[in-house]
């Protein structure tokens, strides 16, 4: 059995699988997940033999993620110790063109299915005394206007991190990493540009995805809970 599994929420490409990668060189066992199995199965030939297989599942759908879980655990022989939650929309809408389903996606994927991941790993993260990692940004804060629903869904996000951390306090570290724009491995970037707000680069800096990883390893071999990390220039 893996002394360290990872399941990691929207990882088949970007941000996600940069993080998946990461951990893998650092030892974890991964699992990756994703809606899309086609560009999961090409994720999992980067991550190599540390990653333990692929799951699927709408996280915008009421109870997928049970069903997500129960299958990481399947794949990794019952054991988790790290689940990051790094599935995001994004959608770039200012109040004037934000729809009803706008906010439904947002909320629904970046603070509802969080929040659901996180209950169906409980268990076995109490067992294993894992993490739970929610990756949020500077929307959260700022609010940026051309991301209204999205902006929202990250401070719920981090509420929901900090709520969590005080429910769970002794039993499961809940944290959440906030990064400013992010500039990923060269090979990941698929022509959209660095991830995150831009602009928010000039603000904040800009930081390797590697970073990230980096200060998810150091809260992952601490006891720290409760905490929101924002990288970069404040």
């Amino acid at each position: 059995m893996a002394l360290h599994t990872a399941l990691v929420t929207g990882s088949a490409r970007r941000l996600g699988l940069a993080i998946a990668r990461d951990l893998a060189e650092a030892g974890f066992t991964i699992v990756l997940h994703s809606r899309d199995r086609v560009a999961a199965e090409k994720a999992a030939a980067t991550v190599g033999d540390r990653c333990a297989g692929i799951v699927s599942g709408d996280l915008t759908q009421a109870f997928t993620a049970k069903g997500i879980v129960g299958d990481a655990l399947k794949l990794t022989g019952g054991h988790l110790s790290l689940l990051v939650n790094n599935a995001s929309a994004f959608l770039r809408r200012t109040p004037e063109r934000t729809t009803h389903e706008d906010w439904d996606l947002e909320l629904d994927l970046g603070a509802r299915a969080p929040f659901f991941m996180a209950q169906a790993a409980h268990p076995t993260l109490v067992a294993t005394k894992g993490m739970v990692l929610n990756i949020s940004d500077y929307s959260a804060p700022e609010g940026w206007p051309a991301y209204t629903p999205h902006s929202a869904a990250k401070a719920a996000l981090e509420n929901v991190t900090r709520t969590l951390a005080q429910a769970w306090e002794g039993r499961v570290r809940v944290n959440a990493i906030s990064p400013p724009t992010v500039r990923l491995p060269a090979d990941l970037d698929d022509g959209s540009g660095p991830e995150h707000q831009p602009g928010a680069g000039a603000r904040h800096g800009f930081i390797p995805a590697s970073a990230v990883t980096s200060t998810l390893l150091e809260l992952y071999m601490s006891d720290r809970t409760g905490e929101v990390v924002r990288l970069g220039t404040p």
